[in-house]
């Protein structure tokens, strides 16, 4: 383009251009305005036409710039909060409580019992039996089938619903032998020392019933639940080192339970099981037979409540007189109760061999425990002798039926004397001699140990055993195992073998709370901390598991526990817009 003035000042624009076909270019020239004497230049019409047409076009392209840049931008948004949407449709959609399974699992690493499980059983064997686990504590159910419900608004440790046949092969698989070898194993690997003072085990059996008749050891007894049905027997001893159950044993319902003592010991010895050195055993085992057993061949010292009908009762309290029953230096304030020590060289014949076990024999006596034994045997006597008067006076008892005593309840007739006074008449009354007699003894109890403690350290001791009884009471009450639910011997000793596992974890939620109930208030019960825990949601994000906000109550509870607090993330922040509204005129 080149631009030149004419003679007459005119200005023009002359362009080159080439026409295809042509050898030579041809020339368009055209006037675009006049230049002025002053030497400044006026556009024409066509020229002014010209240049606003071009800035337009400037100005258009420079908007189709601006707008396919907003146009990236904006799509580049738009996908952002579609990733962040569909985030927020996975985490709604994967969102499950999670808090109490991941205390569950966390105390079972705590104690020792998922590696043992896994050096047992294997890590998938292992896994389906902490699910298990987990789903008995948080339901509080031993009914397997439920199993989907709680796999769908729970995490846990299989992330999978298990099936029905998966459960009773897994019970299956769990025989006497795999129990013996996982707690010979935990007593290793179980953290030791976990309570202060000293160390000793408790031993104690309970029953459960059930409608199979294809268990072979459910036998019919007289159990306290349940007694129209057939029982089982569970024995299970209570270590204090590491605040677990040490050992469990079933057996037939009808086996008495001082029969049951041999067969542990053989046991333990077997297993080489220590527990701290002392074990305690209720009145219903007390056999001279058992104290050989536990502290000869166990090498154990022994604790146990003497039954009255033993002559070395009679004779220890003979011994300890009557005098400390108001000695106030003999006063054990935080039991309320009197003590006294005596000792006696016990001989047994064992294998026509006499054996010498010198034992310390505590005696001790209760005020309270006296007049509620008196007032108790007294009014027991009176109501006794009535409902026997009435049976005579309606003419259903015969007379010599009579004097065989055979109409009185058996615990009684010992104080019932029955005198005939002519062929029809009989006179029934106490016996005064047999009723003194017996509260002379009123309000004592005694135990024997063949530890050398005082009667104070051996009471608070012996009064500390109920533990295994706390163990007991968790499985039938937080777990609802009152009766076995399964259909023979294959599936039994493999779900209480779960059952009781998950009554250790339910006993240390419960010990560790009552080691913090400051910090936590007398209000935090085991159900409101499991209502606590279990309102810890979390979702998955990215393949990875993301815990919801954790208050300062929960985590002040899972503190308690001597837990971590689990990893949180932040969760995704859904973007809203909001248009202003104009006011209204």
């Amino acid at each position: 383009m080149f631009i030149f003035t004419d003679k007459n000042n005119c200005v023009f624009e002359r362009t080159s251009y080439r026409v295809p076909g042509e050898k030579n270019p041809k020339v368009r020239k055209v006037c675009i305005g006049k230049r002025n004497s002053d030497g400044s230049f006026t556009g024409n019409s066509y020229y002014i036409e010209r240049c606003a047409k071009e800035k337009a076009e400037k100005r258009v392209s420079e908007l189709e710039e601006m707008v396919k840049k907003y146009e990236v931008k904006l799509s580049g948004e738009e996908k952002k909060d579609k990733t962040e949407t569909k985030l927020v449709v996975e985490a709604i959609s994967s969102r499950k409580k999670s808090g109490f399974t991941y205390a569950i699992e966390s105390i079972m690493d705590k104690m020792g019992i998922t590696m043992t499980l896994e050096e047992v059983l294997g890590r998938e064997k292992a896994q389906l039996v902490t699910s298990l686990m987990q789903f008995m504590i948080v339901t509080k159910s031993g009914a397997m089938d439920d199993f989907s419900f709680f796999d769908a608004e729970h995490t846990h440790c299989c992330n999978h619903d298990i099936s029905s046949p998966t459960i009773s092969r897994l019970f299956s698989s769990i025989s006497e032998d795999i129990v013996t070898a996982f707690f010979k194993r935990l007593h290793t690997n179980a953290p030791k020392d976990m309570t202060r003072g000293e160390h000793y085990a408790s031993f104690d059996s309970t029953a459960f019933s059930s409608y199979s008749n294809d268990i072979d050891i459910v036998a019919p007894s007289k159990g306290k639940q349940d007694p129209d049905l057939d029982h089982f027997s569970l024995a299970a001893i209570y270590d204090t080192r590491t605040n677990m159950c040490g050992y469990y044993r079933l057996y037939r319902g009808n086996i008495p339970d001082v029969k049951t003592v041999g067969d542990f010991v053989e046991v333990a010895k077997a297993m080489n099981l220590s527990f701290g050195g002392k074990i305690i055993f209720d009145r219903g085992y007390t056999s001279w037979e058992n104290i050989f057993l536990v502290h000869k061949k166990l090498k154990s010292e022994i604790m146990i409540m003497l039954k009255s009908n033993l002559a070395i009762y009679s004779k220890a309290i003979e011994k300890a007189g009557t005098s400390f029953r108001t000695d106030s230096s003999l006063f054990i304030p935080q039991q309320g109760v009197f003590g006294t020590t005596v000792t006696e060289s016990i001989t047994l014949k064992v294998n026509e061999k006499d054996e010498t076990i010198h034992a310390f024999i505590h005696v001790y006596y209760s005020p309270e425990r006296y007049s509620s034994e008196c007032s108790e045997l007294e009014d027991s006597i009176d109501f006794e002798i009535e409902r026997v008067k009435k049976l005579i006076a309606e003419k259903n008892v015969v007379e010599a039926e009579l004097s065989s005593k055979m109409y009185i309840t058996q615990n009684l007739r010992q104080y019932i004397k029955v005198r005939k006074i002519s062929n029809r008449d009989v006179v029934i009354e106490k016996d005064c001699n047999a009723v003194a007699e017996r509260l002379a003894k009123a309000g004592i109890f005694v135990i024997l140990t063949t530890d050398n403690l005082s009667a104070r350290d051996a009471l608070l001791i012996y009064r500390g055993r109920d533990n295994v009884e706390r163990l007991f009471n968790t499985v039938k009450n937080n777990l609802g195992f009152t009766r076995a639910e399964v259909k023979n011997d294959n599936t039994l000793q493999g779900k209480v073998f779960i059952v009781m596992l998950s009554a250790m974890v339910i006993t240390y939620i419960k010990n560790r709370m009552r080691e913090h109930r400051l910090e936590l208030t007398r209000k935090m019960t085991y159900n409101k901390a499991c209502l606590e825990l279990e309102s810890i949601y979390s979702h998955k994000l990215k393949g990875k598991t993301v815990f919801s906000e954790i208050s300062d109550r929960q985590k002040l509870l899972l503190s308690s526990l001597g837990l971590n607090l689990p990893e949180q993330k932040l969760s995704v922040k859904v973007k809203k817009s909001y248009t202003k509204k104009k006011p209204k005129s």
